[in-house]
């Protein structure tokens, strides 16, 4: 059985809130604070 993710593109939850680069986590990718609200409140669920 394979496996299709749902949610794709910027509203998965690796590409905004756990980003990584090149394996490890990316801290300066990463959203945080009113750029946070801005997206889940703006974009992701307008």
């Amino acid at each position: 059985m394979s496996f299709v993710p749902i949610i794709d593109g910027a509203f998965r939850w690796d590409r905004w809130a756990a980003p990584k680069t090149n394996g490890p986590f990316d801290h300066h990718a990463a959203r945080i604070g009113d750029d946070l609200v801005r997206f889940v409140y703006g974009e992701h669920f307008p």
